[in-house]
């Protein structure tokens, strides 16, 4: 519930919002992908140009697994919030636009 880095909230987060598609989803799950979602788009390193990014094993490193653990998260919130910006925010993550 307290995630340090992406790798602690990218793919949980993901799952957690496509569990229940076609049902209600339970009151109690929704704080922890609002805090995982949080994370990823205010608390996760990135440079200046928006790109998320890790600072280690070496500092400003771009790593492949960041794309997968942040884009399937944002476009899942774009789909459980029916925000059509979901999927644009999580590819401006990665792709300078």
């Amino acid at each position: 519930m307290y995630p340090h880095a992406l790798d602690d909230a990218g793919c949980m987060c993901a799952a957690m919002i496509k569990a229940p598609h076609g049902r209600t989803l339970p009151l109690d799950m929704k704080p922890a992908i609002a805090n995982y979602i949080d994370y990823i788009l205010t608390k996760e390193f990135r440079l200046k140009d928006g790109t998320l990014a890790r600072n280690r094993p070496q500092p400003k490193t771009l790593c492949l697994d960041d794309l997968y653990m942040s884009l399937p998260t944002l476009a899942q919130r774009g789909y459980l919030c029916r925000y059509r910006h979901g999927l644009r925010s999580g590819i401006s993550k990665r792709i300078p636009m």
